[in-house]
């Protein structure tokens, strides 16, 4: 599947934030409490998404032969990757190494010499083959029961 890769424009968000939640939904049902799934839908609501387009990094894989369907996306903040997701239907296919390259091509060009990314439990074996290494990091929800996100880095120079 050939998808493109590029900027976030602002007409993007809500086709985005809908194709995210889907993916968080889909991708962590067996993986996370709905708690911790909504945690992360809250870290990119359209809010989110549109503020940190203003200072960020941010990237959309579209499908062109699909209507120029959103199916991807992640975003740089200096030395910091987050928000990497691709859409169920379309994972496996190269996408998501296509969008961690052009992040890393542009913290290269910004002279960033580590990144610095949390991965999910499902995530975290897709990073490793990208040569990020990490070590699982335990948080506390309110109610007192425990969730894992892996902490991973990798030097880019």
């Amino acid at each position: 599947m050939d998808a493109i890769v590029r900027k976030f424009i602002p007409d993007d968000v809500e086709e985005l934030s809908s194709m995210i939640e889907h993916t968080i939904e889909e991708s962590y049902k067996w993986v996370y409490p709905e708690q911790v799934r909504d945690i992360f839908k809250e870290e990119s609501s359209s809010e989110q998404i549109l503020e940190r387009a203003e200072n960020d990094y941010v990237l959309v894989a579209i499908d062109p032969d699909d209507n120029a369907r959103i199916v991807g996306t992640g975003t740089l903040l200096s030395n910091r990757v987050f928000g990497v997701y691709v859409h169920p239907k379309y994972q496996g296919n190269g996408i998501g190494v296509r969008i961690m390259e052009q992040l890393e091509d542009r913290a290269i060009g910004n002279s960033i010499k580590r990144i610095i990314l949390s991965a999910s439990i499902s995530s975290k074996d897709f990073y490793k083959k990208l040569g990020y290494k990490g070590e699982p990091k335990i948080y506390k929800l309110k109610d007192g029961k425990e969730y894992i996100v892996y902490d991973m880095e990798k030097d880019i120079q």
